[in-house]
């Protein structure tokens, strides 16, 4: 399964303030940015938002000896 997490633009001012949105957007998700793979990644112009498609299947890594 994937989701749809939807930027506004104003929000994307630099390299910094982007990558904070972006936390900032997938925890309110319940998603980890370094855990969960953005698919896909489209900006709209018109709408002024950029959206992320991303895969929000849960791995779990189970340690044995």
């Amino acid at each position: 399964m994937s989701r749809e997490i939807v930027i506004p633009h104003d929000q994307l001012s630099d390299g910094h303030t982007t990558t904070v949105a972006t936390e900032n957007a997938m925890r309110a998700h319940d998603l980890n940015l370094h855990l969960h793979d953005v698919l896909k990644m489209e900006d709209d112009f018109k709408k002024e938002k950029r959206i992320l498609t991303v895969k929000n299947t849960k791995y779990f890594f189970m340690g044995g000896r």
